[in-house]
């Protein structure tokens, strides 16, 4: 396989490195357009996210092109990028029907499947805790307690807004393969969220560790989530699905209908090109069946947020650089490697994103201290 394809979105450097392992060819436009993405592959950047997109799409060849996170709330710009490249993935009806939290909780609770509670009013006298959401938002971006969120002068929240109770639990996300009108769960994996060492926003996606051992109960009913989402929603390729473990209990709280960032975990855990899956579904080609097992190795990712405006030195760029991992073992003299290296002279503005560290080891809580250690490392060295 060798085949030119275009992989366009918010941040797309994960599925560029899984699309390289699998054997493609990958052209990338983003919005940061790191300098370790610009090592891999031919680069655009989209300046004046997302719209620029169409003028970049314009300019280069027609090929087949997938899209990563923050694209599937513009289906009218995937729907028009398409008009000139093939889409793998889903196409505009469908990413507008993932869109709707009401229509996925039907869909959900018509097979007795968990879904929180949501409503269009804000629940000021409503039992329990709630959250307010967005269905434009992505990463998790946005989100806030419902007692929290200031309303505009007493008005009813705009027609993106909604308020999803409020379930504890641990944060998950299954990943799938749908194919035709078949589904296949590749993986689960935790989320980072709320942890001091990113300092990203309370309920802002952090990063990702996995694989997850689950227990046969737990196992099946997630796969049931995604046999009955591809069936409702005609899903097509990879999708994910964000949801609380609450014991054996799985409260799903929405779907990504694209490669999702924690993709990237699974994509080194089981040793695959989850991308180069994607194409082959997407293009109704056989699949190979994927093992149940892994080893014994978890992986974690962390995206670690600035505190405190900083501006990327030379030095810190040159050494972030040389502590990037390409090779295909897995050794590294660090115990991590370092990805979305930002370009000396780039100003991280307070709660945006500096890099991303990914880490692996036997036990998630070893993956987890190394994630510390590296984030502690890398705030010395800019300041941030």
């Amino acid at each position: 396989m060798s085949e030119t394809i275009l992989i366009a979105g918010a941040s797309v450097r994960g599925a560029v490195d899984s699309a390289i392992r699998g054997g493609w060819r990958p052209v990338a436009a983003d919005l940061f357009n790191d300098q370790d993405l610009q090592q891999q592959c031919q680069t655009y950047r989209i300046a004046d996210y997302p719209a620029q997109l169409l003028a970049i799409s314009q300019q280069i060849p027609a090929m087949p092109w997938i899209y990563t996170g923050g694209l599937e709330n513009h289906p009218q710009l995937v729907e028009q990028v398409s008009q000139r490249h093939q889409l793998w993935g889903n196409p505009a009806p469908v990413l507008e029907q993932c869109s709707d939290p009401f229509l996925m909780r039907q869909i959900l609770t018509d097979e007795d499947l968990l879904f929180p509670e949501i409503q269009t009013d804000r629940p000021d006298k409503t039992p329990g805790r709630w959250l307010q959401k967005s269905t434009t938002s992505t990463g998790g971006n946005g989100v806030q307690w419902a007692e929290e969120a200031i309303p505009n002068q007493g008005s009813s929240p705009g027609p993106e807004t909604y308020f999803q109770q409020y379930i504890p639990g641990i944060s998950c996300s299954g990943l799938f393969l749908a194919k035709k009108t078949t589904s296949q769960l590749v993986g689960v994996t935790r989320q980072i969220i709320g942890k001091r060492f990113t300092s990203g926003k309370h309920f802002s996606y952090a990063g990702s560790i996995g694989p997850l051992t689950l227990t046969i109960e737990q196992q099946a009913t997630i796969a049931r989530i995604g046999t009955v989402l591809t069936t409702a929603l005609d899903l097509q390729g990879l999708f994910g699905v964000d949801f609380i473990c609450q014991q054996n209990k799985v409260w799903v709280l929405e779907i990504n209908p694209r490669f999702p960032a924690s993709a990237e975990i699974l994509d080194h855990a089981f040793g695959i090109s989850l991308v180069d899956l994607h194409c082959l579904a997407c293009q109704d080609n056989p699949t190979p069946e994927l093992s149940s097992g892994h080893n014994q190795l978890q992986w974690g990712k962390a995206i670690l947020y600035a505190r405190r405006p900083c501006t990327i030195s030379a030095q810190c760029s040159h050494t972030w650089l040389q502590q990037t991992s390409r090779p295909a073992s897995h050794a590294s003299e660090y115990g991590f490697y370092l990805a979305d290296i930002p370009a000396a002279g780039t100003t991280i503005t307070t709660g945006s994103p500096i890099l991303s560290i990914v880490t692996w080891g036997t036990q998630r809580a070893q993956v987890q201290r190394q994630l510390i250690r590296a984030a502690k490392q890398v705030r010395q060295q800019c300041n941030a």
